[in-house]
């Protein structure tokens, strides 16, 4: 029986034979290869990915190897935490020929603050159609909810805080402080920061140099 990509979004819903799921390239040739625009593949993916793997809360609680596990140990197991579906979403990106990136950084659930001591979680951004989009397929997975795809900057802001301040996507970047007691600074300014400039000097990077700049 083949895997459904559920949508609630506008995404093209596609089924996958079982025998691609444990192959990452082969998965996302499945349920992009006829589509041509690129939020269509990103959505597809997204959409796949929220509904076939479970978040593996043992691992988070426990089992803190599993927490870095590879793509194919997600498809294996279909579970993962933050990092696993960041992974796994941008792995399957890549073979859709989109740029995409993980991100770490701080989140923020509820009304208790962040501890802001080290970063405690993983999510994405993925360019289409010539813009970076940010999204967290991890929440979307665990809340059931497509609000974190494509989510606008001023708000995904509210809750997730990139250790690289170039991926707030914000004129007026939100500082550690201002994110902890929940501001956001007015995003008018008369001297912008030039995220944009910033993201596509480490996109010409070589992979193993973005890697060093990460």
């Amino acid at each position: 029986m083949g895997m459904l990509a559920q949508t609630d979004a506008q995404c093209p819903s596609k089924k996958v034979p079982e025998t691609v799921i444990y192959d990452v390239e082969k998965l996302s040739n499945a349920l992009t290869a006829d589509l041509t625009d690129e939020y269509d593949k990103a959505c597809t993916i997204f959409e796949w990915v929220r509904f076939n793997i479970r978040y593996d809360s043992e691992a988070y609680r426990r089992n803190k190897k599993r927490i870095n596990a590879t793509t194919t140990d997600v498809l294996r197991r279909r579970e993962a935490v933050c990092l696993g579906y960041s992974q796994l979403f941008a792995d399957m990106c890549k073979y859709a020929d989109l740029e995409v990136v993980v991100i770490d950084g701080h989140s923020k659930q509820g009304s208790y603050p962040p501890k802001m001591e080290e970063a405690d979680h993983a999510w994405n951004a993925v360019r289409i159609n010539g813009e970076w989009k940010l999204l967290d397929v991890t929440w979307a997975a665990d809340l059931r909810g497509n609000q974190y795809f494509c989510t606008p900057p001023e708000t995904f802001i509210q809750q997730h805080l990139p250790v690289d301040p170039m991926w707030q996507l914000l004129d007026n970047p939100v500082t550690p402080d201002q994110f902890k007691r929940g501001y956001l600074p007015s995003q008018k300014t008369d001297t912008p920061f030039a995220f944009r400039d910033s993201i596509q000097v480490l996109m010409d990077l070589s992979n193993d140099q973005q890697k060093i700049h990460t």
